[in-house]
């Protein structure tokens, strides 16, 4: 094994004697405490309610002062301040679902969070309101405009509970306005809400909520509009027939004057392509859309979509809301049709395999990308230990909405690439095809997080134990940047030793036999009462032709991960992605090593290409 000093340089090969086993007390205090102060966060305390709080609390991941927190609402930049805002949903009176209310953060680099201790807005119970729902916002007044004001579209509930397995009562759901002339900080409802009242009264509908408003040129040629138009889509179902999106019209000049077009997509229940793309369920939510271009300039519609009431092809493993749910994208072909507008469906997939959900984007005029959050969820938790630490959630790293372009394949590992409904697939010449998807990968602005460097040589697995970073004090956030030539290998990935005895560890690995990446959640935690289940995605790896040499080359596996004391999300070869949570006794961890299982010496061999640890930065949330 190796050991890095501070200053990141690697040292000398050393031999460690089993140190003697250390835990935190596993003695649990249920009495009620003061919440958490975020100035002191640095800072940490000895009573047993300040640690059930701090344990497994991220450290750079954007978070709700208290209590329970879920869907990112309002996202974007405000260029009369030159900050992002980011609004979230949150009780602040309790560690569960309950008096939705929004929570408010802003930022001047997506990375350090000032995090509002108050609500920016909640329920107007003077007027029957229960929950004030997801929403986005423009940075612009209701008259479009650009004078520092922010105006946002949320759903308003009067009626609960709201599930697309119950009967809908008319009215639940409405969508409202209020602008804000702080920066987020509180939101002035508009005086003559909601704007728009009740569902199309043509449809049956199950769920209708959570407006997200953007621009679409490919919408404004189809409809033959001579000026640019702004468009709301709001996320539900019909009831027996279809998930769908209802898209409205939205004048530019007048932002309360919605005009509804018609139903988006008409999918069907539970279509699913593939095991390879997964099942759009019964009902959509969150529902975002971009426009993307290929290297050619070619545009895509791309809709991201958090979809309940999936029958998902694999066995149960995780809590009821993440087995029902799913976090997905499809890529479609908008046409005119009867009712409107129709996306059809093209090729799509799963955005996150793991505890990620309710992703909202933005466009950033500051890099040109579209950036999205998602809600990280903490559902892996017994609801007593959630009771005990008085929270739950956070929001995940900072994403980049890509395309993913790759040429000259020739084949995947196992499957056909031609059965791979997550990818556009095109013949070229040398019976060689071009492959287009879509990805949510981290925001390159989080490498300036970055503080020590660890790193591995370069080397071929022999049959000895693998080299690995050793973190003598603990390390409770870091970024690893891995790069494998899987060879002959059954199984390959990395470990991470969350205690110094080795008996808390996860394992995250892929197996070629099977194109599926796993996390072994199985040891991770020796505390009771937590999902120790395994996460699993499929992922293949592709063969290259070299247009020079005319020989074929396998790409190599390579992992991107990002750790955050309990939030680990993982990226493989930039277009699978995994979030999931590991709740180690220590809420740390000692030790990250890659390792090869199944290389014979006679097969062809594995070799470590790359292998990068950086410490980073914790940033907390100011308040």
């Amino acid at each position: 094994m190796f050991t890095a000093d501070s200053r990141g340089e690697v040292a000398t090969e050393r031999v460690r004697e089993p140190p003697t086993p250390h835990f935190f007390n596993n003695t649990l205090d249920a009495s009620a405490f003061d919440f958490y102060d975020n100035k002191t966060r640095s800072k940490p305390k000895t009573s047993p309610q300040t640690r059930d709080f701090d344990r497994w609390r991220p450290k750079f991941h954007l978070l709700a002062p208290r209590g329970w927190m879920n869907d990112p609402c309002a996202l974007g930049y405000n260029q009369a301040t030159g900050s992002y805002h980011a609004g979230f949903q949150w009780n602040p009176k309790g560690y569960e679902w309950g008096n939705m209310s929004w929570g408010c953060a802003q930022s001047r680099d997506l990375l350090h969070w000032n995090v509002q201790q108050t609500p920016s807005m909640e329920p107007d119970t003077s007027h029957g309101e229960e929950g004030v729902f997801t929403g986005s916002m423009l940075a612009s007044n209701p008259s479009g405009e650009k004078d520092g004001t922010l105006t946002a579209f949320f759903t308003s509930a009067r009626y609960l509970p709201l599930h697309y397995t119950l009967p809908y009562t008319l009215g639940a759901e409405s969508i409202h306005m209020a602008t804000s002339t702080n920066g987020g900080r509180s939101w002035t409802r508009y005086e003559h809400n909601p704007i728009v009242s009740l569902p199309p009264k043509e449809h049956n509908v199950l769920g209708w909520r959570d407006p997200f408003i953007t621009r679409w040129e490919e919408a404004d040629t189809i409809l033959r509009r001579t000026s640019p138009s702004l468009y709301g889509l709001v996320a539900g179902s019909i009831q027996g027939k279809t998930p769908t999106v209802f898209l409205y019209e939205i004048n530019p000049g007048h932002l309360t004057e919605w005009s509804y077009i018609g139903t988006l997509s008409d999918l069907g229940m539970n279509f699913t392509p593939s095991d390879w793309t997964g099942d759009y369920g019964q009902n959509f939510e969150t529902a975002n859309l971009i426009s993307l271009a290929d290297s050619k300039g070619k545009r895509h519609n791309i809709m991201t979509l958090g979809v309940e009431g999936c029958l998902k092809p694999r066995p149960k493993e995780r809590s009821e809301v993440i087995d029902d749910h799913s976090q997905m994208w499809l890529c479609g072909q908008l046409e005119s049709s009867s009712k409107g507008l129709d996306l059809g469906f093209k090729f799509g997939g799963i955005v996150d395999y793991g505890c990620y959900y309710a992703m909202a984007s933005f466009p950033d005029p500051v890099t040109g990308e579209q950036v999205a959050f998602g809600w990280v969820l903490e559902e892996d938790l017994s609801p007593d230990l959630t009771a005990r630490q008085k929270w739950s959630g956070c929001l995940s790293i900072p994403r980049v909405l890509r395309l993913v372009e790759l040429h000259s394949v020739t084949k995947a590992l196992k499957t056909d690439v031609r059965s791979i409904t997550s990818l556009q697939v095109t013949p070229t010449e040398n019976d060689t095809v071009s492959i287009l998807t879509f990805c949510a990968v981290p925001d390159p602005r989080l490498q300036n997080l970055r503080k020590s460097q660890y790193s591995l040589y370069p080397r071929v697995f022999a049959s000895r134990a693998p080299d690995q970073i050793e973190l003598l004090k603990g390390c409770a956030t870091w970024e690893l940047k891995m790069s494998l030539k899987i060879g002959g290998a059954t199984r390959c990935g990395f470990e991470i030793d969350h205690s110094q005895d080795y008996r808390e560890t996860t394992r995250v690995y892929f197996e070629p036999g099977d194109e599926m990446l796993f996390v072994d959640r199985s040891a991770s935690t020796s505390y009771p009462g937590i999902n120790r289940l395994p996460e699993r995605a499929p992922h293949t790896l592709f063969t290259f032709l070299d247009s020079s040499s005319k020989m074929e080359e396998l790409e190599t596996l390579d992992f991107h991960v990002y750790y955050d004391c309990s939030v680990l999300e993982i990226f493989v070869n930039g277009r699978t992605a995994i979030t999931t949570r590991v709740y180690p006794t220590s809420g740390t961890s000692f030790g990250v090593r890659p390792f090869v299982e199944g290389t014979s010496a006679k097969g062809e061999r594995s070799e470590l290409l790359s292998f990068n640890l950086w410490e980073l930065e914790s940033t907390g949330c100011i308040s």
